[in-house]
């Protein structure tokens, strides 16, 4: 292991220096200018002043608005200010008596108490005359309308009938034809019964009348090819 040496401290040696390099030569003398500032002077006069918050040099503030007058002491001297009193000035006044008030006397108006009439003793018959309100009869309803039913409803169920009496004769193949053949006519039965009774139909366009008119068509070829001999 290497040997520690010794921390040793310099001596701190501050060199002389000259005066000739401290201090230039002055070529003029040191005298101020004419026109040097000398400044307000500050006098320490024991006493307060009394100025106005506004700091206007209007002097009729300070008799005008008296709370805004501030007091300002520059010296450690207490100092107050006297009252103004002037017992030459002052003029003495008494209260102004008070003159008596009289209450002037009021009469009560006199209240007058109404007289109760009589009550007659006789009684008085009136006569009204008493008209009697009879409602109207219930109007008459058709005997066709109270025992049967609407036309539409009974168009509808005979067709329902007659097609259900078909499809149990002849088979649903046979049926079905018959429904396609019976289906216009019970609905132009419908549509003429609605019209009669003041209902606007429905109107179907060319292709749904063409669409009804070859089913029932063909309905019908069927239908003849069905119940036709065969012998022929």
């Amino acid at each position: 292991m290497a040997e520690i040496r010794d921390i040793r401290v310099r001596d701190v040696n501050i060199p002389p220096v000259p005066n000739w390099l401290i201090s230039p030569p002055t070529a003029l003398p040191p005298t101020h200018p004419v026109t040097f500032d000398v400044g307000v002077p500050i006098i320490d006069m024991p006493g307060c002043v009394e100025s106005h918050k506004a700091g206007n040099s209007n002097k009729e503030l300070h008799e005008d608005d008296p709370n805004g007058l501030l007091t300002h002491c520059d010296s450690s001297v207490p100092f107050y200010s006297p009252l103004d009193y002037e017992p030459e000035q002052i003029i003495n006044t008494t209260p102004a008596p008070v003159p008596k008030y009289k209450t002037p006397e009021v009469k009560a108006p006199e209240v007058k108490v109404p007289e109760i009439p009589s009550i007659p003793a006789q009684t008085v018959n009136v006569e009204k005359t008493v008209e009697e309100i009879s409602e109207p009869p219930p109007p008459e309803i058709p005997w066709q309308e109270k025992y049967l039913p609407a036309p539409e409803a009974a168009t509808v169920t005979a067709s329902i009938a007659v097609v259900a009496t078909t499809s149990a004769l002849l088979a649903k193949p046979l049926a079905d034809l018959l429904l396609k053949v019976i289906k216009p006519a019970v609905k132009k039965v419908v549509t003429k019964i609605a019209q009669i009774r003041g209902k606007k139909p429905k109107v179907l366009s060319i292709m749904e009348r063409r669409e009804e008119q070859r089913d029932r068509n063909q309905a019908i070829r069927t239908l003849k090819k069905a119940l036709k001999p065969k012998g022929k």
